[in-house]
Formats: C-alpha cells, structure tokens, sequence
C-alpha cells in the first residue's frame, strides 16, 4: 500500500516541522480540518487501516506508524482512540511531542463501559459496529 503524500517528507518543505494526526473511532479525518491551514507546520491525518485478527493496540499503532516518515521536526496527536495509537507509534518514532487530546495514556485509566463495548464490539461485524458506533456518539 502506498504511502499518503502528505505523510512523507518533501524537499522543498523538510524544514517545517510535520504534525500527523489520529483521529478517534467513528471519526474521520474531517475533525481535523480547520488543523490543515495551521502556518508555519504540515499537518497530515493518519489514515486508518483494516485491523487484523487479534491485532493488539500497540500493533496496530506500530502499522500505522510505517506510514510516516520519523525524520525530525515530528509531533503526533490524536483524539480519544487516536490520542492512544498516537501514544504507541510515538514508541517507534520518537517525536519531538504528543499531543493527548481526550485520551487515555493507559488501559487502566479507560471506563470499564468503554472496555465492555470494545469487547462485544469485537464480536461483532464491522458493519454492525458502524451502525452501532453511530448511534453512541458520547463513547467516542
């Protein structure tokens, strides 16, 4: 799969520094529409990808991780889910900051209501989910 364009460095931009952004479940990239126009930065919204069997968080963080180009100036950030994948891809590419917004630093400090939806979504189809994840706008 080939990588976003804007997640990779270019030449004639390498010396501003790039945010890439995660965004939560059940939510697009369009959160981060107004962060797109910030002067002075490249912003890039980090792209989902199909979660495997059994995938843990911190392997998927890792996957998405492989889409971006670690070559300093780099932060991160995300918002609830994202700010968690922000924080494990951050163990593999060491930017200069992560910005948590609305997210757990750990699994301990998630509502076990979260924990128990996240379970039984896990039996569910992906189009269950969806549909499920619309109507539950509060745990996202």
């Amino acid at each position: 799969m080939e990588q976003p364009r804007e997640l990779r460095s270019s030449s004639s931009s390498s010396s501003l520094p790039r945010l890439a952004l995660f965004s939560g479940l059940g939510i697009d990239h369009n959160l981060y529409a107004p962060q797109r126009e910030l002067p002075g930065v490249r912003v890039a919204m980090v792209p989902w990808l199909p979660v495997r069997d059994g995938e843990t968080l911190a392997d998927y963080a890792h996957r998405l991780a492989e889409q971006i180009d670690p070559t300093p100036p780099l932060f991160l950030g995300g918002v609830s889910f994202g700010a968690m994948l922000a924080i494990e891809a951050a163990t593999v590419l060491r930017p200069r900051a992560v910005f948590n917004i609305a997210g757990a630093r750990r699994g301990a400090a998630v509502s076990p209501l979260v924990k128990m939806t996240c379970t039984l979504a896990g039996r569910m189809s992906e189009s269950m989910v969806r549909l499920a994840m619309g109507g539950a706008g509060l745990l996202i």
